[in-house]
C-alpha cells in the first residue's frame, strides 16, 4: 500500500504526539528558520484540511520524522518537541496542588470560624497559660 502526503502527515504527528497544525509550525520553523505568521498557516492548513494539499517543507519533515522513527532513531527534541509531563506525573502534581488548596480554605475557615465566634478565642483545651 502505497502512503499519501496525508498518510505521513498523520503518522508523523502521531509519533511525536503533536496536533497536525503543530506539525505544521515546526515544519516551518525546520524549514525556513522563522516562525510562521498566523495568516500563513491558517492559508496552508485549510487548504490541507479541505483539499489534501500537502506543502512540500511538511512533506519532507514528515518523512523525516518517519525515517528516524522507522530506525529507531527518533528524538523528539531534535524536531523541536519538547517532552510533557506524563499522565501520572501530572496527576501527582494535581494531587499535591489540591492538597494546598485544601489546606488553606482549612486554615482560613478556622480564622473565620474564631473572629466570628468571640467564645473561641479562648483556651478550650487543657493545658491552659
Amino acid at each position: 500500500m502505497v502512503k499519501t502526503d496525508i498518510d505521513n502527515v498523520l503518522a508523523a504527528a502521531a509519533v511525536l504526539d503533536i496536533a497536525e497544525v503543530q506539525l505544521f509550525r515546526k515544519a516551518y520553523r525546520k524549514w525556513f528558520g522563522s516562525r510562521i505568521g498566523e495568516d500563513l498557516l491558517d492559508r496552508y492548513f485549510v487548504a490541507y484540511m479541505f483539499a489534501g494539499v500537502v506543502p512540500h517543507w511538511v512533506r519532507d519533515y514528515a518523512r523525516q520524522v518517519l525515517d528516524n522513527a522507522a530506525r529507531h532513531r527518533l528524538d523528539p527534541v531534535q524536531f523541536g518537541v519538547l517532552p510533557v509531563l506524563r499522565r501520572r506525573a501530572r496527576f501527582g502534581l494535581g494531587m499535591l496542588l489540591l492538597q494546598f488548596v485544601a489546606i488553606a480554605l482549612l486554615v482560613l475557615i478556622t480564622h473565620w470560624t474564631v473572629r466570628q465566634f468571640p467564645a473561641l478565642q479562648g483556651c478550650l483545651l487543657p493545658p491552659c497559660y
